[in-house]
């Protein structure tokens, strides 16, 4: 059994990773438009649709899907069934089962970033917070396997690159 101060480290930890994205993805939002990304990707290989509460996943424009993942993570880190209301509740018992998708879904902001925007990182002098970013992602989701390694493999070359 973990405790809540364990939950409570990991649900700091997604708040910081989803502020650090949110941030970098601001960077590089104007260059990041329905027509320029109509769909999010993460290269040639990996394309990402969204689905939510069981419907059928549907194609969406990348600044589309970062929208929706935005607020999907706000509404799932004020839903009382995952946080509790007040100090000294129970986190709930599949806690972990639930953040994972949180995880799985950044990934695929810094994967995108990575594959489509990375020029525009490097023009605006960004790299370095990037690669700190994702690298302390990485590091976080691997160690606590909150990331399959399927999921993993849009950045496989940059993960290599990191040495991790």
């Amino acid at each position: 059994m973990y405790s809540i101060t364990h939950h409570g480290n990991f649900l700091s930890a997604v708040l910081e990773f989803f502020q650090h994205i949110m941030a970098l993805y601001g960077t590089i939002s104007s260059y990041c438009t329905p027509s320029l990304c109509p769909s999010m990707t993460a290269g040639p290989n990996y394309e990402f649709f969204w689905a939510q509460d069981g419907k059928k996943p549907i194609k969406v424009s990348a600044p589309h899907y970062t929208e929706l993942l935005r607020s999907w993570v706000i509404r799932s880190l004020q839903d009382d069934h995952l946080v509790p209301d007040h100090p000294g509740e129970e986190f709930s018992k599949d806690f972990m089962k639930k953040i994972s998708p949180i995880y799985k879904r950044l990934l695929r902001i810094y994967a995108h970033i990575y594959h489509s925007h990375l020029e525009q990182i490097q023009a605006l002098d960004e790299r370095l917070a990037f690669d700190i970013s994702c690298k302390h992602f990485i590091v976080f989701s691997k160690e606590f396997s909150l990331i399959d390694q399927n999921s993993l493999a849009p950045l496989s070359d940059l993960i290599a690159s990191y040495a991790i």
